[in-house]
């Protein structure tokens, strides 16, 4: 149920979502309300560029760790849960390791 400033507080029951393609895999995220949902769509391109310049820097490697900075950043983000959909397989918080394979 959604109050009445616009937040949810069950990700299940959640439309504030965003859709991203990424390597041809559909990744969905779920947000509890618009305004964190803005925030990650403002912010989440210069996290992923930063990040794989720092790896890039201090590791001597050129890693496309997309998929895993995207997911890395919606943990920060949203405070009220995690629900994500990878090709409409729902992952849990505790698998993310699994995806870097």
């Amino acid at each position: 149920m959604k109050t009445a400033r616009g937040i949810y507080y069950d990700l299940k029951e959640s439309d504030y979502y965003v859709k991203l393609n990424i390597n041809s895999e559909e990744i969905v995220l779920y947000f509890s309300s618009l305004f964190l949902r803005k925030k990650f769509l403002e912010n989440v391109s210069k996290f992923i560029s930063t990040e794989n310049l720092k790896m890039n820097i201090n590791y001597k490697i050129d890693l496309d760790a997309t998929k895993l900075l995207i997911l890395s950043f919606y943990k920060r983000i949203e405070k009220r849960g995690f629900r994500v959909l990878i090709n409409n397989k729902e992952i849990i918080d505790s698998n993310l390791s699994l995806i870097i394979i």
